[in-house]
């Protein structure tokens, strides 16, 4: 299973992103982070993408509309497109693991950044548990879920 750790490096990754794009706004304010071993949360959107090498399973951020919505127009864009808001997700897994993948080394592969819409979630494959972290950021929640384990364990 992923340790405390590798925990730390996907915690901060997605923080410092959230802080990256609205310099200007307040810090994103993480909760605490819990093991879960029940379906992990889906909020009605997420930039999902799968592992493997030394860890195999899944990583994804979950969020609601609302979240997304204002990402983009930091980006400069109109928000409340569908289209956009996928986008968005996959762009928002792509930063995460990409960064997670320089702190872990060559060994770890990443798959193309995929995004789930709200009729999605049942596309989600992961380890029996999961870590979650909620964030609040911006009057809007997301929580990034991180379902790895070792390589000798996803077999067993």
């Amino acid at each position: 299973m992923i340790d405390a750790r590798q925990l730390e490096i996907f915690r901060n990754n997605t923080l410092d992103y959230f802080q990256k794009v609205a310099p200007g706004q307040p810090a994103p304010i993480p909760g605490t982070a819990y093991l879960i071993f029940d379906p992990p949360p889906f909020l009605g959107y997420a930039g999902a993408v799968d592992i493997s090498g030394p860890l195999v399973g899944l990583i994804y951020l979950t969020t609601e509309a609302l979240t997304l919505d204002k990402l983009i127009e930091l980006n400069g864009s109109q928000p409340g497109e569908e289209s956009l808001r996928l986008d968005m997700c996959r762009e928002l897994s792509n930063v995460i693991s990409g960064n997670a993948s320089k702190a872990f080394g060559p060994a770890w592969t990443i798959s193309v950044p995929r995004s789930l819409g709200p009729d999605s979630a049942r596309e989600l494959s992961f380890p029996g548990a999961t870590f979650t972290l909620p964030v609040e950021w911006m009057s809007s929640t997301f929580q990034l879920v991180v379902g790895l384990k070792e390589l000798s364990d996803a077999h067993g």
